[in-house]
């Protein structure tokens, strides 16, 4: 799906000037609702998914990257993207089986990726980000699990 127009056209927001927010995250939230969608970065899409905006029309681009590279770094850690994704509400998922099937391939993949980066000597962060993949994919795998009629 071809994204055109800035978030604030997608929603019928009112931009606001990024020159008058009172703090460094609400400054960069107004400059990217005025950004044209299709610019973004994956740095842009990690840090809006993280602030739940745009979600919907941002979370394809973002399994997009992921697909690529699960553990992908946007801006703070190895996997910070599929991390920010995981926390993403499940609703986001269950309301479209392909997205949740895709998400939860993802995941799995991002799991069994995450033992490498202790290979890297960063056994701290291959903990946390393992436990939190781990979370997401058990939760996705509940979500999606076929209902049993009786």
């Amino acid at each position: 799906m071809r994204l055109r127009g800035t978030l604030n056209e997608a929603y019928g927001w009112k931009p606001q000037s990024p020159d008058s927010a009172p703090t460094g995250l609400v400054k960069r939230v107004r400059a990217l609702l005025e950004t044209p969608i299709a610019e973004f970065s994956a740095a842009d899409i990690g840090f809006l998914l993280r602030q739940r905006i745009g979600v919907d029309l941002l979370l394809d681009r973002a399994l997009d990257l992921l697909e690529s590279d699960p553990l992908r770094e946007t801006e703070y850690y190895p996997g910070d993207l599929l991390c920010a994704v995981c926390r993403i509400p499940p609703q986001h998922f269950t309301a479209d089986e392909t997205r949740g099937a895709r998400v939860a391939a993802i995941a799995n993949r991002g799991f069994a990726a995450a033992a490498a980066v202790n290979e890297f000597g960063q056994p701290f962060l291959s903990k946390q980000l393992s436990a939190e993949i781990e979370s997401c994919t058990k939760q996705l795998n509940t979500l999606l699990k076929p209902t049993e009629k009786t």
